[in-house]
């Protein structure tokens, strides 16, 4: 059987196109798959972080009686204003991170207030913190505490995740939906 001309060009082609075809699949199947990034630490059942003391002064009167805490006079980890508070550190029994303890001194507008932060960062390929706040000082001075607090621990988010791209993938992308309200003012 003869082709003419132009239906020996189109045989060619299809042919050109299949074995491209054979070729690109073959070369796909071969490449590795990407290293699934591993999960957050798993929830324990029933857990709560909270501070365990009836007020900050008591909190205070606990941590200066151990002999267990790191303690020093600095600002809070992440904090942007240089201000002296009352800070001790400790490693978290059972588990990989730290915890911060940081008191406020009586001229801040929020004494007596007590702010625990839980810190796991990498041990998972992620960085976690877990906060709670005790405040002594009036509802307005609290709130913006918090704020302070929220943006510390997303510049301390910020801050780490360089440590942790994974394949191209941020664990923390700088969107408005990751940051904390008080950080997108």
């Amino acid at each position: 059987m003869k082709l003419n001309p132009i239906a020996r060009t189109s045989a060619a082609s299809v042919m050109c196109l299949l074995l491209i075809l054979a070729i690109s699949t073959e070369a796909l199947a071969a490449k590795k798959p990407k290293a699934k990034r591993k999960s957050k630490p798993a929830a324990i059942a029933n857990y709560v972080f909270n501070i365990p003391y009836a007020s900050p002064e008591a909190a205070l009167t606990a941590l200066e009686q151990r002999t267990d805490v790191l303690k020093h006079d600095t600002r809070p980890q992440g904090w942007e204003v240089e201000e002296r508070w009352k800070i001790f550190s400790e490693r978290a029994p059972g588990k990989t991170g730290m915890i911060e303890w940081a008191f406020t001194q009586t001229n801040h507008p929020a004494h007596p207030t007590v702010i625990k932060r839980y810190f796991d960062v990498g041990s998972a390929d992620h960085i976690y913190i877990d906060t709670a706040m005790k405040c002594g000082g009036d509802r307005p001075a609290c709130q913006e505490l918090s704020k302070v607090v929220d943006n510390a621990n997303w510049r301390i988010k910020k801050d780490n995740e360089r440590y942790f791209v994974k394949e191209g993938e941020f664990v923390w992308k700088d969107t408005p939906a990751t940051q904390p309200s008080s950080a997108k003012n």
